[in-house]
């Protein structure tokens, strides 16, 4: 099979998962665009969870075929994407975007230090069981914190009594859509794999910039319905439950396939922007809440950086 054939497949892979989880995206939004308080919530929890489908069908694939690299890298690239593309892109095109006071103050900081583990687990260039349970345990202590914090009374009757109103066509759907992306994703490992060997590159950093585009068209594209529908709240709660996501994966995939090796050089520089890029979305949201147009700016550029000196790296390891 050609150079040609491949880009083929690599590409229908990822409108099918652009397809379907848009699917699954629109039956549980639906459902979301009703609330009001609790719309962020619902999304975090929700949609934070399957738009992260083509993220859980990769890791699979990729621990089945003995390749962990490729997810590992997929999901350190995947929640750089959202935070510092996505949700920026947001802010420049809707103007702002407000936080939801569940994650006001400190709590943010917490969230982002979970969603940072998997880079900063990464920069010694392996991973091990000991730190997916690490990821694993921080995440259980992120649940104790929301429930600390507080549901309103009011939001979560507002949920149970939407949910029960759910058609079983809707049901089918996110069912139908979940087998179809799981094996999308076993089409994306497998291509990766042969990319990455094609330009004798690292797998994990094939999985950081290719893969994490793809796996976050759903995201992009909830980006561009919240802009047009004014709903920028549900989609910033969707996004930070998707990358929160991204670090539950990560850490079973430690489990299950640690320890394995990646390349120590390129998930460094990642760490480093990863503490200066969500070390700015903190300060920018925490200063008052809001992320504005100019801030937003500023964290796509930090975004193309980052793009920009991977792929540099990556045709300069290829010539």
């Amino acid at each position: 099979m050609d150079i040609v054939s491949h880009l083929l497949i690599f590409a229908g892979a990822i409108a099918a998962i652009w397809f379907f989880a848009g699917l699954i995206v629109t039956s549980i939004d639906r459902v979301a665009s009703r609330f009001r308080s609790s719309g962020f919530i619902v999304a975090f929890f929700l949609l934070g969870f399957l738009t992260s489908l083509g993220e859980i069908s990769v890791a699979l694939n990729a621990v089945l075929e003995g390749v962990p690299q490729v997810s590992a890298g997929n999901l350190v690239g995947a929640s750089f994407v959202l935070l510092l593309f996505v949700v920026p892109f947001l802010a420049v095109s809707a103007g702002k975007i407000k936080m939801n006071r569940l994650f006001d103050g400190w709590r943010l900081g917490y969230v982002l230090m979970i969603i940072a583990l998997p880079a900063l687990f990464l920069t010694d260039g392996a991973l091990s069981p000991r730190e997916g349970i690490a990821s694993i345990l921080f995440l259980v202590s992120l649940l104790w914190v929301i429930k600390k914090q507080g549901v309103p009374s009011a939001a979560k009757e507002e949920v149970a009594a939407e949910n029960k109103r759910l058609p079983f066509f809707d049901i089918g759907k996110v069912a139908v859509s979940a087998v179809v992306i799981f094996l999308a994703g076993n089409l994306l490992v497998t291509e990766a794999v042969f990319f990455a060997n094609l330009f004798n590159t690292p797998q994990s950093l094939m999985g950081m910039i290719l893969l994490s585009i793809g796996t976050n068209i759903p995201e992009i594209a909830i980006a561009v319905r919240a802009v047009v529908q004014k709903r920028s709240e549900v989609a910033l709660g969707n996004y930070l439950g998707s990358a929160v996501m991204n670090t539950a994966i990560f850490g079973v995939v430690g489990i299950v396939s640690g320890p394995f090796i990646v390349d120590r050089s390129e998930f460094f520089i990642s760490a480093l922007f990863v503490i200066v890029g969500f070390t700015l979305f903190y300060m920018f949201i925490r200063s008052k809440d809001v992320l504005s147009r100019g801030e937003g700016m500023l964290l796509l550029g930090v975004y193309g950086l980052f793009l920009l000196t991977h792929v540099y790296n990556l045709v300069r390891g290829t010539v």
